[in-house]
């Protein structure tokens, strides 16, 4: 069944352009005030950002653009970051411009295991040490759940899908200009406006970047890829986050991998893809050494040694980012030793760490104390248990599973890959989780939102075609440059 669209005038982001201007200005200064004047007049600014907040609703597409567009505001109010306060519109905005649609349009293949999941984080809020303040930090939770069905409910088609994920590269290579910049101008590690989250914004926008450079069409179209491709590549470097190099350069491995043995399918020639992993690595090999001659120190933590009496200084500072998180491991494992099944409260370990520590006081202080797990899967080990655990991996199975299979329900080759290219991210998304735990909140856990709505859209539509046989509404990706 079909959304049918209320009769609201607004409704259309085509005849709104104005006001979408008026957002990016509005954003502009609200992160310059920030900037520059700091957190003094902070309120005011918000205050004068209200009324297009408020106008903004009445438009679907203005609001959602805006939420990607918040994804890039490093900005926090009581505990919760930007992106997560603006996921909160985009409901409230399809409300007010879908108004006339049918509650099985709800209906998602990922609801069940999404509500085990739910379902064991409120079981776990009866070991937290302050109730009400776990529940205001899992409306990290809910607001994911508000992008994942809103984005699979309201968005029209594959065009306004490519808009956004163009407006997503976009905002991405802004940023790496800005660390570029920066990092070569200082040794410090250089994250640009965006925040530490554009460690794995751009490791996305790199994985897309190079699917769609691999199965875009138009010489012209593929140098302005391969052209952003380099840029990205350089600012990923420049953060020097070894995470985010491994998450990326694995997510491109099994992307290229799998294209390889689906060549056929994909209608892409099997030669041009291998040549394609190897120029890849001569590609971000040669980067790396420019970097290198450049600006040594910024390519200097790569080298961090792993052992503990090197990576400790005579004043007990410690060196190495692998130790200090085995220091906070080691009080996550405490924890999770005093409450295995249930855990200690959903969203709880930042602030009840203090309760499990048995490391000197002043390392806690400074290496443990309001820090999260920094790994996915021990973050929700410790924090709902083993029976939080195993109902967010059947979660997280089911949706990746879901979100593959739309490859196998796509028919063309065209198909296949923007199917494909929404997917991507999400084996990124996988692969970093073993490595940090940013995809549980604030930004993270909203672009992670956004993606999977992408996918179940996809997954919707191609089950709708399928059905009706319909073969008229697919979006060439060849066009993606004229959109």
């Amino acid at each position: 069944m079909e959304i049918v669209l209320s009769k609201n005038p607004n409704d259309s982001a085509a005849k709104n352009y104005i006001l979408l201007v008026t957002g990016f200005l509005f954003t502009i200064v609200l992160t310059f005030s920030f900037l520059v004047i700091g957190d003094r007049y902070l309120p005011i600014v918000f205050i004068s950002f209200l009324p297009f907040i408020f106008i903004s609703v009445f438009n679907f597409r203005v609001i959602y653009s805006i939420l990607i567009i918040s994804l890039f505001i490093n900005l926090h109010f009581q505990e919760l970051s930007s992106a997560v306060w603006v996921a909160i519109l985009v409901p409230i905005s399809t409300l007010i411009c879908f108004r006339n649609f049918k509650t099985n349009e709800l209906k998602l293949p990922i609801t069940l295991p999404l509500l085990l999941y739910i379902i064991t984080m409120i079981i776990s809020l009866v070991n937290s040490i302050d109730f009400l303040f776990s529940i205001l930090l899992m409306y990290n939770m809910f607001a994911f759940i508000f992008i994942v069905y809103t984005s699979s409910l309201a968005i029209r088609d594959k065009k306004e899908i490519v808009v956004y994920i163009i407006l997503f590269l976009i905002l991405n290579l802004f940023n790496s200009f800005h660390v570029i910049a920066d990092g070569l101008a200082s040794s410090r590690r250089a994250f640009g406006f965006a925040g530490i989250m554009f460690v794995d914004y751009v490791g996305i926008a790199i994985t897309m970047n190079f699917i769609l450079l691999l199965v875009s069409a138009g010489k012209n179209f593929r140098i302005l890829l391969l052209i952003s491709l380099l840029v990205l590549i350089a600012a990923l470097l420049i953060t020097q986050t070894r995470n985010a190099w491994l998450s990326t350069f694995l997510s491109l491995f099994f992307a290229l991998v799998y294209l390889i043995f689906k060549s056929k399918k994909f209608k892409i020639r099997k030669s041009f893809l291998i040549a394609a992993m190897i120029a890849s690595m001569i590609i971000m090999g040669s980067i790396f050494i420019f970097i290198s001659s450049v600006n040594p120190e910024v390519t200097e933590r790569a080298q961090e040694t792993t052992k503990v009496e090197q990576s400790i200084d005579k004043e007990g500072q410690v060196k190495s980012s692998l130790v200090s998180r085995l220091l906070i491991w080691h009080t996550a494992y405490n924890a999770f030793l005093s409450e295995p099944v249930i855990g200690i409260g959903a969203y709880s370990f930042p602030f009840s760490s203090q309760e499990y520590y048995k490391v000197p006081r002043f390392i806690f202080e400074d290496y443990v104390e309001g820090l999260t797990p920094h790994q996915t899967f021990i973050a929700v080990a410790v924090e709902t248990g083993l029976l939080g655990l195993f109902a967010f991996l059947f979660f997280l199975i089911a949706s990746l599973k879901i979100s593959f299979d739309t490859i196998k329900l796509s028919k063309t080759s065209e198909e296949k890959r923007f199917s494909f290219l929404l997917f991507s991210p999400l084996l990124y998304i996988l692969i970093s989780m073993t490595m940090t735990d940013a995809w549980l909140w604030g930004h993270g856990i909203i672009l992670w939102g956004i993606l999977l709505g992408f996918n179940l859209w996809n997954r919707k539509k191609l089950i709708e075609k399928n059905v009706s046989g319909n073969t008229d509404s697919s979006l060439d990706l060849n066009t993606a440059k004229r959109t």
